[in-house]
């Protein structure tokens, strides 16, 4: 575990589905799920809207999926990046507000092909949702659900590619 001060900072969980098959259009979709994913992606464009109204003039960060960032393009004051894009990035120091969407989990058999390549291994198991814990700096423990891999092979490699990626999105707003 590591201990950060950023007393600057706020963190703010909003629990759901925030995956591709969320929010991501997809080639050959029935016009039910396209339907589906416009209204959960519309749902996350309102309350990326009403956040920057809040925080206005402040600039706002927002890191998502690269097919879905133009959906959030017009929005005043927000500027748009995607995961894997933002990494020694230095121009948001300044921003007032980060919001993330989403995270770059590579889907299941992607993973074990990297895990093939990387370490020779041919992983067991799968994805599995896992409670956890993260502690408040009240010193209260707020409960979460995370996704993790049953192999510790691919699950060094999840770790690489969703949880490092996301602690670089946080680190890009200056903290």
């Amino acid at each position: 575990m590591i201990d950060v001060a950023v007393p600057h900072m706020q963190v703010r969980m909003v629990s759901g589905s925030f995956g591709k098959s969320m929010l991501c259009p997809a080639p050959g979709l029935a016009p039910e799920e396209a339907a589906r994913r416009a209204n959960r992606l519309q749902e996350c464009v309102d309350y990326v809207r009403w956040h920057a109204r809040r925080v206005f003039p402040g600039r706002v960060l927002l890191v998502t999926y690269k097919s879905i960032e133009a959906a959030f393009a017009d929005i005043p004051n927000v500027e748009v990046a995607h995961f894997n894009a933002v990494a020694t990035l230095d121009c948001y120091d300044d921003i007032a507000l980060l919001i993330s969407i989403g995270q770059p989990l590579p889907p299941g058999q992607e993973l074990d092909a990297l895990t093939g390549t990387y370490f020779d291994h041919v992983p067991k198991g799968r994805y599995r949702r896992e409670h956890s814990g993260i502690r408040m700096s009240s010193g209260q423990t707020c409960g979460l659900r995370l996704l993790r891999h049953d192999d510790q092979y691919a699950e060094t490699l999840r770790t690489a590619i969703c949880d490092d990626e996301l602690i670089q999105v946080v680190g890009e707003d200056g903290a």
